[in-house]
């Protein structure tokens, strides 16, 4: 008895499936993920909205920059697009002063919630981008 067929499609295959298990297809697909959500951030920055897209609630003055709400020095918004791979999970770290008071809000304070990072469940716009993302990896894996 012989066993015929594309041998070299089964190591492939096998190759792949190592990748996957051993957890390298994961830290690729966060590698290509990181810069798409970087974009997604820099997104609500440029929109002036929430991840869910609702606006946020404009300033009491206008600033004399004519930056944006939350882009008075862009200081956040550099920070909070900076997305590092930390397998396994993608970190955004910010640590700007007032950071979380906007992402929060701070009724003390004043300061409305300014959402510029998803909380909670994750936007189905999101989850679209980043399902693509992992798609496209897991494709080029497996073709």
């Amino acid at each position: 008895m012989s066993v015929t067929g594309d041998f070299a499609k089964l190591r492939r295959l096998t190759i792949a499936l190592g990748a996957i298990a051993n957890g390298s297809a994961r830290r690729g697909i966060l590698r290509t993920a990181a810069p798409v959500v970087s974009d997604l951030i820099d997104g609500g920055f440029r929109r002036q909205a929430a991840p869910r897209s609702r606006p946020w609630k404009a300033l009491a003055r206008g600033r004399s920059t004519g930056g944006g709400i939350l882009d008075d020095t862009g200081a956040l918004r550099k920070q909070a697009t900076r997305v590092m791979v930390s397998d396994p999970w993608l970190l955004i770290y910010v640590s700007r002063d007032g950071a979380a008071s906007h992402l929060y809000g701070a009724r003390r304070a004043n300061i409305p919630r300014r959402q510029f990072l998803p909380l909670g469940s994750m936007p189905a716009d999101w989850s679209r981008r980043l399902n693509t993302v992992a798609s496209s990896v897991l494709h080029a894996l497996l073709a």
